[in-house]
């Protein structure tokens, strides 16, 4: 429900001769490229922790990273 409702607000944001569906290509490919940054940070994060900070890699982290891997492998399949 609450996406629907972002939604709402986005589009009342669009100009009116916009395509609408390059909007929600425009839409999709912000929110891919978000996913994607996130991910990567995550893991430079860790590295970073563990090398800089000598802080413990735990199972958490790792499930994390896996998760977030496996997100980017669902987004990338065609």
């Amino acid at each position: 429900m609450r996406v629907f409702r972002l939604h709402q607000i986005c589009t009342k944001g669009v100009p009116e001769n916009m395509n609408p569906f390059a909007s929600l290509i425009i839409t999709y490919l912000v929110s891919a490229a978000q996913i994607v940054t996130s991910s990567i940070l995550g893991v430079i994060l860790i590295i970073v922790g563990y090398v800089g900070y000598k802080e413990a890699i735990t199972w958490n982290k790792i499930v994390g990273v896996i998760v977030c891997l496996a997100g980017l492998g669902l987004i990338n399949l065609k």
